[in-house]
Parts: structure tokens; C-alpha cells; sequence
């Protein structure tokens, strides 16, 4: 509304309303008077409407997003809350939203009829004492009939692009109010990520890393060294900060959330918790990252040519846990991460993946596992305890 209807009906007052008003004065100066006299008392009381609207369309577009954000954590978390039967609670808080979006748009509405009242107002006096001015002067033979029927024509068009102006205003209001929060959010300051890394001859070297979070601090004052041919694995429940450590390694974090040092010798070939997948084939995600991937025990027993939607439905947990770890150890980078390699995996899979674990740190790669898995520790080198 803001690029079709506001900036159009701006441009038409700013051209249309000074040729009107330069035609009423060629006919009658009186009337033009008139005009230009009443004319400015429209902006003023569109400025002053606009202000006490600009901090209600403000305050809905607050409660519009909250009510947008609190809907989507709901059905993200639905299967959850109906497993657990708790879905009540949440649906009263949906409503409670609904009502108060509800009530922030009827006191917008109200205002922006209440503005539309004053601008129509406005507009009909003025053109009724340039009518009444032009009706007592035609008694008297002030002007002439030719005149005052011009005049009565034209002095409407003096106020209407002025009215569509302040008409157009409230539906270009949301669309303002919501570039301004996205121009703040391109104008802030972007965080700088991964400054903290250096590099080193080999392997991976973290001296004293401490990560704050939303959760605390972790992990904290970590430290230890993973050296290429070795197995290292950071055990500890879920929550201890295994995959934040990976993450600073990887250089994910903030600069500001993380303190200490992280040395790395090398490109990192790093799999997540859950697999990244991109809509396509299962061949064609198994050589997502360029490199090729030849038959090997680990590979998943799935049609190559199987398709894999967007929301990675096409395989089983167990089987994008594979393509992960097929489409990681393929690569040729001398430092591996390993988030939770066995999850999802049957016993017989899981000892042909700490078998492939192996035989990557025996070609003299450094590989990092985060697991609270015991099996996992028993085939390592060194274990590091979060």
C-alpha cells in the first residue's frame, strides 16, 4: 500500500493541489483566499492523527508478532504437547493473543475512521464557505456566474488529493512500521564470528574455551589437544556443551560469547546431530560437498535414485545418520567432527561406523567424536570428560 497507494496520491497533491489553487485564484482571488487559508488546517490535523496512530499501529505490530511467534513454537512443539496431553494450556494462551491482536486492531481501525471524520470534515467546510462565499457574492454582482460554476468546479480538487493523501496514510502505516523494524535490524551491527581461531601445524588445541549461553556458562575452562592418528572423544550427558565445542571450533560462535584459545591445522569436515540435507537424491546428497563417495560397508542400504523432500522424509533417522556419516568421512579434510555418530543405529551399524572412525584416524586424520556412547570411548585414544 505504501508504494501503490501512498507515494501515487503524494505525488498527486504535491502536482495536482497547486495548479487547482492557481486556477481558483485565476478566477477569483476571494475564493482562492479561502482555499488557501483552510488548505494547511488538513495537514495539521493529519500530522497530529498520525502521531497517535503511528504508536497504536506500533503496539499492534508488537502484539501481531508475538501472537506470530507463540503460534509457531506451538506447532512446532504439538506432537509433544499432545503426547503429553498438556495441549490446553498453550490453546489459552493462543486465545488470550488472538484477543489482544483483536483489541489493538479495533483501536487502530477506530482511530483511523476518527482521522477519515476529520479529514472529510475539513475538506466539506472549506468547500462550503468558499460556496457560501461565491453564493452571497453573486447576489450582489461581486462575481460572475461563469466565475462562481468554475470556481465551485475546481475548489474540490483543490482538497481531494490532500484527503486520498491522509486516506492512504493508515494503510501504508503497518508497511512503514515494519520497514523501519527491518532497516533497524540491516543497520545494526553485525557480530563478528570466529576471530578466535588461530591456526596450528595439526590437529585441534583448545586452551581454557569458555562459551556463555542462555544456559550458563559451557563448557568452561576447557582444554585439551587432539593430535592427527588419534581418536579424541569429549564424553558428558546431553547439556555439558559437547556440540557448542564443536561449534567454536568450528568458528560458529560469537566473538563476544566465547574466551579463551582454539588453534586449528587445517579444513574441518564436521557432521551435525541431524544431517544436513538438501531436496534431491540420496546419490546426489551423498556427494553434497564435492566429494566422491565410493561404495563402502558404511554407506546406507537405500536406493541411490530415492528422493529426499525438504523436511528429509524419504529415509529413516538411521539412514540420513549414514548418508552424514558416509558423506563426512569421504571428504578429504584432515580434521574430522563426529556430533553423536551412533544415534539412530542398530548394534551391527554401529560397529562398522567406530570401525570406520578407526580407520580414519589410522590414515592420520584427527577426529573429534561428541558422545556420551561408551562404545564410542572404548575405541578412542583419549577421552575428554565435560
Amino acid at each position: 500500500p505504501y508504494l501503490t497507494d501512498f507515494l501515487p496520491s503524494l505525488v498527486a497533491g504535491v502536482i495536482a493541489t497547486p495548479i487547482a489553487l492557481v486556477a481558483v485564484f485565476s478566477f477569483d482571488v476571494v475564493a482562492g483566499v479561502f482555499a488557501l487559508v483552510t488548505l494547511p488546517l488538513i495537514p495539521a490535523f493529519m500530522v497530529l492523527i498520525g502521531t497517535l496512530t503511528a504508536a497504536r499501529t506500533e503496539q499492534r505490530l508488537r502484539v501481531s508478532t508475538a501472537l506470530g511467534h507463540q503460534i509457531a513454537d506451538l506447532l512446532r512443539g504439538a506432537p509433544t504437547l499432545r503426547a503429553m496431553q498438556a495441549s490446553t494450556r498453550p490453546g489459552e494462551h493462543i486465545r488470550d493473543a488472538g484477543a489482544r491482536h483483536a483489541a489493538s486492531t479495533m483501536g487502530v481501525l477506530r482511530l483511523a475512521f476518527l482521522s477519515s471524520f476529520a479529514l472529510e470534515f475539513l475538506a466539506t467546510l472549506s468547500v462550503a464557505l468558499v460556496a457560501v462565499s461565491i453564493g452571497l457574492r453573486l447576489v450582489y454582482g461581486d462575481i460572475s456566474l461563469l466565475a462562481g460554476l468554475v470556481v465551485l468546479i475546481v475548489v474540490p480538487e483543490v482538497f481531494n488529493p490532500v484527503r486520498k493523501v491522509g486516506a492512504n496514510y493508515h494503510a501504508a502505516a503497518d508497511g512503514l512500521e515494519a520497514v523501519d523494524k527491518v532497516l533497524s535490524l540491516i543497520d545494526a551491527p553485525t557480530a563478528t564470528a570466529g576471530s578466535y581461531l588461530t591456526p596450528a601445524r595439526s590437529g585441534v588445541e583448545v586452551d581454557s574455551l569458555s562459551v556463555t549461553g542462555r544456559d550458563g556458562t559451557l563448557p568452561h575452562n576447557l582444554s585439551f589437544r587432539a593430535h592427527p592418528g588419534e581418536v579424541t572423544v569429549l564424553r558428558g550427558p546431553n547439556g555439558t556443551g559437547k556440540s557448542t565445542t564443536f561449534l567454536a571450533i568450528l568458528g560458529a560462535l560469537p566473538d563476544t560469547d566465547v574466551s579463551g584459545r582454539i588453534a586449528v591445522g587445517g579444513e574441518v569436515a564436521f557432521l551435525a546431530a541431524r544431517p544436513a540435507t538438501v531436496p534431491g537424491t540420496v546419490r546426489e546428497n551423498l556427494e553434497l560437498f564435492g566429494a566422491p563417495v565410493t561404495p563402502t560397508p558404511l554407506a546406507p542400504t537405500v536406493e541411490p535414485e530415492r528422493f529426499i523432500d525438504p523436511a528429509s522424509r524419504g529415509v529413516s533417522a538411521g539412514e540420513l545418520q549414514l548418508i552424514g556419516l558416509t558423506r563426512t568421512l569421504a571428504s578429504p579434510a584432515p580434521i574430522v567432527l563426529l556430533d553423536e555418530p551412533t544415534a539412530h543405529l542398530s548394534p551391527e551399524r554401529v560397529a562398522e561406523v567406530l570401525d570406520a572412525i578407526r580407520d580414519a584416524a589410522e590414515r592420520g586424520r584427527t577426529v573429534l567424536v561428541a558422545s556420551h556412547d561408551m562404545r564410542v570411548a572404548e575405541v578412542s585414544d583419549k577421552v575428554v570428560d565435560l
